[in-house]
């Protein structure tokens, strides 16, 4: 998962669910101090339900799932709805799968990684050039502009259903309201 902190991003993890109280806290707080949060959906499709703390969580934040090179949604993205209930989880979807990342073996490394916390990478930096355009936007503000801007057309559809709905039928529990597309997201805000 990443979190919007001025131009930066942080990647926080969650492995136990007693934390789920201490992440409520500090969405709430970053929301308070108009800080984006954007987090992944998480590694555990393609199951419904399968969408990670804090990515669920009932604060205002961005939930990001992760689409493959055919723009499919990715096998291992997670899927909605929110441990919650019914609550649209993920809300966007973007590039995931085998993205150029930096590596760890060196200063200059690269690999070729796979993941939503690649996707969430890419929704990330569109919400900095969002935020860049408009400072005051709140998370709500960003999250309707990237969920009203969102790419459907192109997106390659199977026959998931997930609480009762079609990965086809946008919103969904697999795509949230389709690719973000940077381009009308940041004519939107202008």
């Amino acid at each position: 998962m990443h979190i919007t902190l001025g131009n930066f991003s942080h990647a926080w993890g969650l492995t136990a669910a007693f934390k789920r109280n201490f992440y409520e806290v500090v969405i709430a707080a970053f929301n308070n101090a108009n800080i984006i949060p954007v987090f992944a959906a998480g590694d555990a499709g393609p199951k419904c339900r399968s969408i990670l703390f804090p990515a669920d969580a009932q604060g205002g934040l961005i939930a990001v799932g992760a689409t493959g090179p055919e723009d499919a949604i990715a096998n291992y993205s997670s899927r909605g709805p929110s441990a919650y209930g019914t609550n649209q989880r993920p809300h966007v979807s973007a590039p995931g799968s085998l993205i150029l990342s930096a590596g760890i073996e060196s200063d200059s490394a690269y690999k070729i990684m796979s993941g939503t916390a690649m996707a969430s990478a890419h929704v990330t930096g569109l919400v900095a050039l969002l935020k860049s355009h408009v400072p005051s936007a709140t998370v709500v503000t960003i999250r309707r502009i990237l969920e009203s801007t969102a790419d459907t057309k192109g997106l390659v559809f199977d026959s998931s259903v997930c609480n009762g709905v079609s990965e086809s039928k946008l919103p969904s529990f697999a795509f949230g309201y389709g690719r973000i597309n940077a381009f009308a997201a940041c004519n939107a805000i202008a």
